[in-house]
This record gives C-alpha cells, sequence and structure tokens, in this order.
C-alpha cells in the first residue's frame, strides 16, 4: 500500500499559472464544495491531502481577501481529514503577519507565496522577514519558483534561502523544469535548508538523477492539482527506488517537515 502525503493538493491550478486567475468568491465556493476525497486514487494508494490556494486571485477587499480564502481551505480540510497552507499578500505588511499567527492558531500548516503574483522579486527581504514568521509559528513557509521566471527563478529562491538562515522552505514547481532539475542535483540540493516539491515532475531521469545526487531526503510528493496525481505517482514507481527512498519521498519527508504527529501521519 502506497502511503501518500500530496503537499500541493491545489484545487485551482488549469495547468497553466500564467491565466490561473480567480475571484475570491469563486475560490471559497469551489473549497466549500470539495468532496471528501479530493482526488481519485489509483488501487493500493492512500493519500493525505494539503490543500494550497490560488496562485493569482482578486484582492479588492485587501486582507479579507486572504482571510476568506484561508478560512475555505481549512474548514475543507478538516473535512477530509486534511490540512491546509494559507497565502498571504506581502505588500500588507504588519497585517500579513498577523493573518500568519491567525491561521497558525485555526491548524494550517505552511504558507504558500508566489512572488511574481504578488509583485515582489522572491528574494525581496520582506518575503524572507515573512517566511521567518512563519517559521516561527510553526508554519511552513512554500515558494512558486516558475520556470523561465526572472523574478522566482531558482538561483533568486537559493538567494532567498540563504536570508532565511536554517528557515526550511518548500520550493514548489521548480522541478517541472529540466534546467532546474539539473541545476539542484549538480548543486547537491542548493542550500541546506531547501526541500523540493514534485510539482510538474514528468522525467524518471530527472527523479533518478536527484536521488543518485543525495537529494532524497529533500523532496516532497506534490500533484500540483488531483488531475495530475496519478501521473506523478506514476513517474514515481517507475523509477524503481529503493524502498526507504521512496517511502521517504512519497510522505516520509513531508510528515517530518510539517511535524505531524503520530495520529496526523498518512
Amino acid at each position: 500500500m502506497n502511503q501518500v502525503f500530496d503537499i500541493n493538493c491545489n484545487h485551482f491550478a488549469r495547468g497553466n499559472d500564467y491565466v490561473d486567475f480567480i475571484e475570491t468568491s469563486h475560490a471559497v465556493r469551489l473549497a466549500e464544495s470539495l468532496p471528501a476525497s479530493p482526488a481519485e486514487l489509483p488501487d493500493g494508494c492512500e493519500a493525505t491531502f494539503q490543500l494550497t490556494p490560488p496562485l493569482y486571485a482578486s484582492l479588492a477587499e485587501g486582507i479579507a481577501d486572504n482571510r476568506s480564502i484561508n478560512d475555505a481551505l481549512i474548514a475543507a480540510a478538516g473535512r477530509m481529514g486534511g490540512f491546509a497552507a494559507g497565502v498571504v499578500e506581502p505588500k500588507y505588511g504588519e497585517a500579513a503577519m498577523i493573518e500568519i499567527e491567525r491561521i497558525a492558531g485555526l491548524g494550517a500548516k505552511a504558507v504558500v507565496w508566489s512572488a511574481r503574483a504578488q509583485g515582489v522579486f522572491v528574494n525581496d527581504q520582506l518575503i524572507a522577514d515573512l517566511c521567518q514568521h512563519a517559521s516561527a509559528h510553526g508554519l511552513v513557509p512554500m515558494i512558486h519558483s516558475a520556470p523561465f521566471s526572472i523574478n522566482e527563478s531558482l538561483e533568486r529562491v537559493w538567494s532567498l534561502a540563504r536570508k532565511c538562515g536554517s528557515t526550511p522552505l518548500v520550493v514548489v514547481g521548480a522541478l517541472a523544469s529540466w534546467e532546474n532539475a539539473q541545476a539542484i542535483a549538480d548543486n547537491g540540493g542548493g542550500p541546506d535548508n531547501l526541500f523540493y516539491d514534485l510539482t510538474g515532475l514528468s522525467s524518471t531521469w530527472d527523479l533518478t538523477g536527484l536521488v543518485r545526487a543525495g537529494c532524497s531526503d529533500r523532496l516532497l510528493f506534490a500533484s500540483g492539482g488531483p488531475r495530475f496525481l496519478a501521473s506523478i505517482l506514476g513517474t514515481i514507481e517507475e523509477c524503481g527506488l529503493d524502498p526507504s527512498d521512496r517511502q521517504a519521498i512519497l510522505s516520509g519527508n513531508a510528515a517530518a517537515l510539517l511535524n505531524l504527529s503520530q495520529g496526523e501521519q498518512p
């Protein structure tokens, strides 16, 4: 039986993050309508899901829009026995810090930033400060890295990681790019505080190369959305990984990173 923890189950993604804009009210309704199991699972698979927020959402109501999405995701995660990652806009300053503290108190496990969508470079000190504040309140910072984006380039994410010291960061989507996968492997995973989710991964070559480079303890299963789960799982299965590496990637690394209790683990 495959025990999977999907750290990036995103119901708002349509496969092209440049057009993934959604009105906040629509995002809330979608979260409220999610089924108890947000993805059809292959035979022999059990999964725990962390719901993640939309990449682009309307902000006509300011921080209140962040709150609405966060509350809807946390409620949906509670209904399905999973977890939620929240969102806060960096430009809201002190209000963003307060929202981080609020969702931590409500049981969220992470916060996701997409600097390109939020109008700030990913290695800006503002993002670093928010990441460290989130970590101090028990939330894992998750950072989008979009292939071919100057803003969210792997090099800028590594710069952010160095500014954050020992604060662990999850890089979302970087492995959708062959060049990124090779750079990560060639550099032994980059800064020690970085983890990489498997969103967008399609090549067994990339995954086996990362494992051979000693990165298996820094890789996290992620679908990027329910319709991609079987494909990502299939790529892992085709690699024929050592059982300990395979289970670490499927769920063990995420359980340790998110500090899941025995009862919360897949």
